[in-house]
């Protein structure tokens, strides 16, 4: 089976003058390597294995770079509720991004709160699966998110 698009999975060659660069000595060298990450992606296209699907039920977005701490809080609030919670690490902090993340990973609900709901006490839920999103008190937010969560099962 060709898979152009994967790559190479397996390479290997000599590797001499590779030794040279961190030893003053000359050494023949040989070596191999498998691109596990490219010999998955293949697999997946192969349809030869299937994601398990994730256990995060919440993904709490970041708006504001400098309210990291306040993030990790909200993660932790919803944990102690019994929520699998995770925070968005993804590189790209574009709401798109973050939105899309929990897209690709079937995460169910996105907490999104900025400097408008930090200030008002409130954040927003969206729904992934009901395409829904309400601002609800932050007080309520565990409570909220867990009805929401066990009225989807």
């Amino acid at each position: 089976i060709d898979l152009p698009d994967i790559g190479s999975v397996c390479s290997g060659g000599r590797y001499n003058d590779l030794v040279n660069r961190f030893s003053p000595d000359s050494m023949p060298a040989v070596g191999a390597s498998i691109g596990v990450d490219r010999l998955f992606a293949a697999l997946r296209e192969l349809e030869q294995v299937k994601l398990a699907p994730t256990k995060t039920e919440v993904l709490v977005t970041q708006m504001e770079k400098n309210r990291k701490a306040d993030y990790v809080k909200l993660v932790a609030l919803l944990r102690r509720a019994g929520v699998n919670a995770a925070l968005y690490m993804g590189d790209d902090m574009a709401f798109r991004a973050q939105i899309a993340e929990a897209t690709r990973r079937e995460i169910p609900l996105v907490l999104i709160c900025g400097g408008r709901e930090f200030k008002s006490g409130v954040v927003a839920i969206k729904d992934m699966r009901a395409r829904q999103q309400e601002t609800i008190a932050l007080e309520e937010m565990s409570r909220h998110v867990l009805s929401l969560l066990s009225s989807k099962d």
